[in-house]
């Protein structure tokens, strides 16, 4: 399965991807098809800068655990989609150390996306919202607007052809 995680500012978004047991359902309770692949668990945690690469290893270790997971025998690869540079830095560490059998992909400037992104500097867009339209195109091919509200509400707009065309952030509460 797939372990992703999506980190930002305030808040670390971590899911489990992967197929359907028979009868299971995914990780909001609804019922999947057997083999059905989709989102089969979630966590989220507090982002902190300040967190090792064997903290990491340990909460990633323990969040699994408390499913019944084996870290070790359930993720087949690990892609890290961050906000936080400090963060990103640590977790690349941590899979290095930890998981250096697995996969690992870190989304950001020059990852190869399959999405054009009709921007002045590509490489300002954030990972994070590259990969939300990504995926909203993937799920909904077609013109789409993308609304992540985190930290602060972020609005990309996808084009009909699945272009990245920009988009804008939203300061929530004065906290961005």
């Amino acid at each position: 399965m797939l372990l992703a995680m999506d980190v930002g500012n305030t808040e670390t978004v971590i899911g489990l991807f992967g197929a359907a047991a028979p009868d299971a359902p995914d990780a909001m309770g609804f019922a999947r098809a057997s083999g059905e692949r989709g989102l089969a668990f979630h966590w989220r945690i507090s982002t902190v800068a300040e967190r090792t690469p064997d903290e990491h290893a340990m909460v990633l270790t323990q969040l699994l655990d408390l499913e019944g997971l084996d870290l070790r025998t359930s993720v087949s690869a690990i892609a890290i989609s961050s906000s936080a540079p400090a963060v990103t830095s640590q977790l690349r560490r941590m899979a290095k150390r930890w998981f250096s059998d697995l996969d690992l992909t870190v989304i950001g400037p020059g990852t190869k996306s399959g999405m054009p992104i009709l921007y002045d500097n590509p490489r300002e867009v954030g990972a994070d919202r590259i990969a939300d339209a990504v995926g909203a195109y993937d799920l909904y091919p077609g013109a789409s607007i993308v609304v992540d509200m985190g930290t602060a509400t972020v609005f990309d707009v996808v084009s009909e052809k699945g272009e990245y065309l920009g988009g804008a952030i939203a300061p929530v509460d004065g906290k961005s």
